[in-house]
């Protein structure tokens, strides 16, 4: 009897184990097996090499190549904008020097001094050094 006792003890006991390997809840708790990572959801597919070429669902773009997912972003709608809003973040900003103000109202000026710089249009420029005599007529290069 203590032997039957026994082998259905360890009986029971894989049968557990077996039951949470398979389901994949960690031995240290069952209670907090809803805590589940959210994935975002996949808005589209798209080509690797051109971003015009979208389809709904996964497949190979016209190279061949695998289709990549792009994801729905969640963005706040913090001063009412919405998800066409172009977001930079600090360190961009700060690098580029980008100063923010108040609008005004009021007259603009339409005097605006300005510095520049007059060159040739270098598409128009030819320069060809021959290694023979001779004479081109004609010469089709634009760079």
């Amino acid at each position: 009897m203590n032997k039957l006792f026994s082998f259905l003890t360890i009986l029971i006991i894989g049968a557990v184990i077996g039951y949470l390997v398979s389901e994949r809840i960690p031995f240290g708790g069952m209670g907090d097996a809803t805590t589940q990572s959210e994935e975002p959801k996949i808005a589209y597919w798209v080509a690797p090499m051109d971003a015009n070429y979208r389809r709904d669902v996964a497949g190979k773009s016209p190279m061949g190549m695998d289709l990549l997912p792009v994801y729905e972003k969640k963005y706040s709608s913090r001063n009412g904008e919405g998800n066409d809003a172009v977001r930079l973040s600090p360190a961009v900003i700060n690098n580029l020097g980008v100063r923010t103000a108040v609008v005004k109202s009021g007259v603009f000026r339409s005097i605006i001094e300005s510095v520049g710089f007059i060159d040739y249009d270098e598409s128009k420029i030819t320069h060809v050094h021959l290694r023979a005599e001779g004479w081109i007529e004609k010469l089709y290069v634009n760079s």
